[in-house]
């Protein structure tokens, strides 16, 4: 049966209680044997397509949690002062540490101590001393938020330099495929250019796509970088979501959405409501959770930061497996009482869609003069301001740090260190992948493929480099 991208839906049926006990033991072989004999039945169509879900999972999570529970222990007590076996066991207890069993024995998530470090250890815990860029990223992120309040709106200009390389155990000549997240051009983003690129006759995706990207075919008879360039300005305005006027004008209602004289022309789309299976969907905990978050609160303002308020200060942050292998993104982080930005966000939106309130995905990089990463932030439209932002990451992490000032403004706002190159979560690329894609749910990193295969990201490696980021008006004004 040929792959589509439109199978990833039937994640949300549930699988056979043969197949899901031996992934929960972790036997995987064995359950990849189970789940190739159902396909030798006659069988439900959706039953079979669910199936062949489950494989790519049963492959990628192994590699996710690699770390046997005494490696895990040495690992931490050589960077995490006076650390202890017990320690370790107590932070397992609590759900900060992530495992999983793989043929019976516990192994832990790659990235562990990653989340530990993030979130858990104190400075004076860490034997490494911060980094030099930490202090510079967060002074500089500072001061913007204090010159948005200033001036009200603000403007970045940068120059962004981003590739793929194949690795060298995963090279092989021919005709590589490649896909390049693009800035979109809509909302904050404007003045878009490709400036340089190493793709003869790049293809650009629409301005409007909802995962934005820069096509190319390349030839290669030796492993070389394929990138681009490209130039964008960013500009956001400060405001205050001022609950009154929110109260005062007529709001998107849910019914609306349902209705048939309900347009997508206007700003509101019908799938900024609805469920988008298997991740944003209105599951029964989800629909109590929602209920229980807003209680008899009917303000859309007052419910959305309710909403915020219960992610930013209970959904613990915490780095995360490839998406590929959690059935329902938002069911998870509610309850395991963490995720990182993507997952936060994914429950965010689905809690304001249940609620009655339109949202959406917002992703790509965080740049600021000093780096770029990867980032997922959300929107939701709320009368007379339009859409605006929510940073449920940025807006945990200074709840933690004790910031009120930083957490009251990424409910309703967003710095301009950004690139987004995606507006909706689980989008088809233009022009289609012909494989699967390493992450079917966002593009951060790019995607590649031979003729005969995708590649996975152990395969490649994806490059993001900030070449220019400043304020245009301190550049004008010199």
């Amino acid at each position: 049966m040929e792959w589509r991208y439109e199978d990833m839906e039937y994640r949300k049926i549930g699988l056979p209680e043969d197949v899901r006990r031996l992934k929960e033991h972790g036997d995987f072989h064995r359950a990849k044997k189970q789940i190739e004999a159902w396909l030798l039945r006659d069988i439900p169509v959706a039953l079979r397509k669910r199936l062949n879900e489950e494989l790519p999972v049963l492959e990628i999570l192994p590699s996710e949690y690699t770390i046997p529970r005494e490696q895990a222990i040495r690992m931490c007590k050589e960077r995490i002062v006076d650390f202890t076996e017990e320690e370790f066991g107590e932070r397992v207890v609590r759900g900060e540490i992530d495992w999983i069993y793989v043929n019976g024995e516990e192994r832990f998530f790659r990235r562990f101590l990653e989340t530990l470090w993030k979130v858990s250890i104190p400075r004076e815990r860490r034997k490494e001393e911060r980094s030099i860029s930490e202090g510079l990223e967060e002074e500089v992120l500072s001061q913007i938020v204090k010159r948005m309040k200033k001036k009200g709106t603000v403007t970045y200009h940068f120059r962004i330099h981003a590739g793929v390389k194949v690795k060298e155990e995963a090279f092989q000549e021919g005709t590589l495929s490649v896909h390049i997240p693009y800035p979109l051009e809509q909302m904050q983003v404007h003045n878009v250019r490709l400036a340089e690129s190493s793709i003869k006759n790049p293809l650009v995706a629409s301005k409007d796509a909802g995962q934005r990207t820069v096509f190319g075919m390349v030839k290669q008879q030796e492993r070389e970088e394929v990138y681009i360039e490209y130039e964008y300005d960013n500009t956001v305005t400060y405001q205050v979501l001022d609950p009154m006027k929110a109260e005062e004008s007529i709001q998107p209602v849910y019914t609306w959405a349902l209705a048939d004289g309900f347009s997508d022309a206007g700003p509101v789309r019908k799938e900024d409501f609805l469920e988008q299976a298997p991740h944003i969907m209105f599951t029964p905990y989800l629909k109590e959770l929602a209920e229980e978050i807003v209680g008899e609160e009917t303000n859309v303002v007052k419910k959305a930061r309710l909403v915020y308020d219960f992610i930013t200060t209970k959904i613990q942050y915490s780095f995360m497996p490839e998406y590929m292998v959690l059935d329902s993104i938002a069911e998870y982080a509610a309850l395991n009482g963490k995720g990182d930005c993507g997952v936060q966000t994914v429950l965010f939106i689905t809690l304001l869609r249940i609620l009655g309130i339109p949202a959406r995905w917002q992703s790509g990089l965080y740049t600021t003069p000093y780096s770029a990463g990867s980032h997922d932030w959300a929107q939701f439209y709320v009368e007379p301001y339009g859409w605006v932002f929510a940073d449920c990451s940025f807006g945990g992490s200074a709840y933690r740090d004790g910031n009120k000032e930083m957490w009251d403004f990424y409910f309703g706002n967003l710095d301009p260190f950004r690139m987004p190159a995606n507006s909706v979560f689980q989008r088809e690329f233009y022009p289609r992948k012909k494989y699967r894609r390493a992450d079917p749910y966002d593009n951060q990193r790019g995607e590649v493929e031979y003729e005969d295969r995708g590649l996975s990201y152990e395969e490649f490696d994806s490059y993001r480099r900030v070449i220019a980021a400043y304020e245009k008006e301190q550049v004008e004004e010199k």
